[in-house]
């Protein structure tokens, strides 16, 4: 005949951590993130030149060159560019920036029509 169970003992200690193993292959490069987790993008600096109404996904891209072509559908200002884009829903802004100044637009239907490129004077900034 078999009595009651006894209560559970205190644990005992932990063993000795064995050998450290082999280091495993190295992974693919993950996708570039600024400090607030923002993608950064390079855009392609080959022709035909990008245009900027594809670019509807929340990121940070830039042009990898001075002399790559014009964006299609961006204010008509120098080659080399940066463009954030912010998107909450089917609200998607854009911001353009290069050495010349700084410009915005936006959409209220996913990208379907663009609003003008309005130039950011540095009056409009602030001191």
């Amino acid at each position: 005949v078999t009595g009651p169970t006894g209560a559970t003992g205190t644990p005992g200690t932990d063993g000795v951590t064995g050998p450290t193993g082999e280091t495993g292959p190295k992974g693919d490069q993950g996708p570039v993130t600024a400090p607030s987790g923002i993608p950064i993008t390079t855009a392609p600096t080959t022709t035909p030149p990008v245009d900027f109404n594809q670019y509807k996904e929340i990121g940070m891209y830039y042009s990898g060159a001075t002399n790559s072509p014009p964006p299609i559908n961006g204010p008509n200002t120098s080659t080399a560019w940066s463009l954030l884009v912010f998107k909450v829903g089917g609200y998607i802004q854009q911001l353009y920036i290069n050495h010349g100044g700084m410009y915005f637009r936006h959409s209220t239907n996913s990208g379907g029509n663009w609003s003008h490129w309005m130039e950011i004077q540095a009056t409009d900034i602030g001191h």
